[in-house]
């Protein structure tokens, strides 16, 4: 599991959460919690990352607003939820 989190990858670690909750294994409770923290915050950036990308060039203003309001709707939500999210990507969104 330690390998898969250090590596900051959503897929594989989203793959390999599942399957363990799934199963049922049983792991560290620490290391689980810490995996389901890393999990969703890889999940959100994932989020916004992709919503960056779908609007990389958009001419129309009311889009661009609209996108802008997203954007910053969706980093809110993930910062109320206690992610901490990238410097990097809060600078993408701004």
């Amino acid at each position: 599991m330690r390998e898969v989190m250090d590596t900051n990858e959503f897929h594989s670690l989203h793959k390999v959460l599942s399957q363990i909750l799934n199963d049922k294994m049983d792991i560290d409770v620490k290391l689980q919690h810490q995996a389901k923290e890393l999990h969703l915050k890889l999940e959100k950036e994932l989020d916004i990352r992709n919503n960056i990308k779908s609007v990389e060039h958009v001419d129309n203003y009311k889009t661009i607003l609209k996108s802008v309001k997203v954007l910053n709707d969706k980093r809110d939500a993930a910062e109320g939820l206690g992610v901490k999210l990238d410097p990097a990507l809060i600078e993408a969104v701004n």
